[in-house]
């Protein structure tokens, strides 16, 4: 399986460099942002992903600068990190002052994973894990991804494994919501409940003035999800505190991971020729 996948990535990586000589033959690559689904080992050189043990496998920068820079004259920068904590960069910008807070961004999708960011910084950690609440356990075998993905709420609505992308997923969702408009609030409210727990162990360890919360299945009740969540923090929370950060749902306009990946390309640039 390692085998095959490195060769895709390979033939990927040569269609990229054919086209790169093709159209832009006189431009000079300067820098590469990769999109990985899960923290990058880097160190190791690898992604760290259990539902793709695969990818811990491949060297993927060197790999890259391999195929791309194959007389080792230029000097790219190849900068690999997480889907998530680039989603989170594109996020964070849209909050006024960003560049003066403390922001966790958390994204619920096939996965579970969140980001960290203070003073306009994503905090990456010893090995990219900081911030990512999905691998936290919630019980002594359970960990969140488990409990509150896209598939587990599906799972929990239809009693079955459903196959396919998060798009079929979201349309057996949608469907079974229009015939069982009461049952379907209830799961919600329940996995509300799941969410707003994992995000009070946040609130505690790193009391941000910000959450932004991205989750696919919120899409089908955005304002029932989102009054949900803060109704059930702030009474977790009493008589502690009386008040809960900001909540806010992901902007879907700027939540593409590669829009993050383009902002971070391009200040890492800025600084390293300031």
């Amino acid at each position: 399986m390692n085998i095959i996948m490195q060769d895709n990535l390979e033939d990927f990586l040569l269609i990229i460099d054919k086209y790169i000589n093709t159209y832009f033959p006189d431009e000079e690559m300067i820098s590469i942002g990769v999109v990985a689904p899960g923290p990058y080992d880097v160190e190791n050189d690898t992604i760290i992903n259990k539902r793709i043990p695969e990818l811990m496998q491949l060297n993927i920068k060197s790999l890259i600068d391999k195929i791309l820079n194959k007389d080792g004259s230029a000097q790219i920068d190849i900068f690999i990190d997480e889907d998530v904590k680039f989603a989170a960069q594109a996020n964070i910008i849209e909050i006024p002052d960003y560049t003066q807070k403390i922001i966790y961004y958390m994204y619920i999708g096939e996965g579970v994973g969140g980001a960290i960011s203070v003073n306009g910084v994503i905090v990456r950690g010893l090995f990219s894990f900081a911030g990512d609440i999905g691998q936290v356990l919630a019980d002594e075998d359970t960990c969140f991804e488990e409990l509150i993905s896209l598939k587990a709420f599906a799972r929990e609505v239809t009693g079955n494994d459903i196959t396919g992308s998060d798009e079929d997923i979201m349309s057996v969702l949608k469907d079974y919501q229009i015939k069982n408009t009461h049952v379907f609030s209830q799961y919600l409210n329940k996995f509300c409940r799941m969410i707003s727990t994992a995000l009070y162990n946040v609130i505690w360890f790193i009391d941000p003035h910000t959450i932004i919360i991205e989750c696919r299945y919120a899409e089908l009740d955005n304002d029932f999800f989102l009054e949900n969540i803060r109704e059930t923090l702030t009474q977790k929370l009493l008589p502690i505190r009386r008040d809960i950060p900001k909540i806010l749902l992901s902007n879907h306009i700027v939540k593409n991971a590669h829009v993050g990946s383009g902002i971070i390309l391009r200040n890492r640039w800025l600084k390293s020729i300031s």
